[in-house]
């Protein structure tokens, strides 16, 4: 499962990233844009994170979604502004995508209907969060001098 994410962070945030959300573990998979940064180095960060131990999907990663919205004096119904490319977006539940494209822009009286196009995020194997999982499990581990 991907969702969309907006995490604040002190300091340095990276791709491969752990954290816990409602009591699941998620590993963030793409980091999609930078919200705010301060001069104390507090970050605010929109990101993609998969959700460990759940199989990822695969059957429609390469393809395009297409939908439209209407837009008047350049909001459209829920007071949002343009979508542009780049910009993530929840295609369901479970999968994330991001703007490829604006296919089609047309003036229709006092709106203004947009096609885009929309390609989704390519989920991380099994593998690759595994191996994400356990390289923040070894950074957090402290060993401790003793003797046996």
């Amino acid at each position: 499962m991907q969702a969309l994410f907006t995490i604040k962070r002190s300091g340095a945030a990276r791709v491969g990233e752990v954290f816990k959300y409602d009591g699941k573990l998620f590993v963030i998979t793409h980091m999609v844009k930078i919200l705010a940064c301060d001069r104390e180095g507090h970050l605010q960060l929109e990101v993609v994170a998969q959700q460990y131990g759940l199989p990822a999907e695969y059957d429609d990663v390469g393809r395009f979604y297409q939908y439209e919205k209407r837009y008047l004096e350049g909001k459209d119904r829920r007071g949002k502004t343009y979508d542009e490319a780049g910009q993530a977006y929840p295609i369901s539940k479970e999968k994330c995508g991001f703007v490829s494209q604006i296919l089609f822009v047309k003036p229709e009286q006092e709106e203004l209907t947009v096609h885009y196009s929309l390609q989704r995020f390519v989920p991380w194997s099994e593998e690759e969060m595994k191996r994400a999982v356990k390289k923040e499990r070894l950074a957090t581990f402290k060993v401790i001098d003793g003797q046996g």
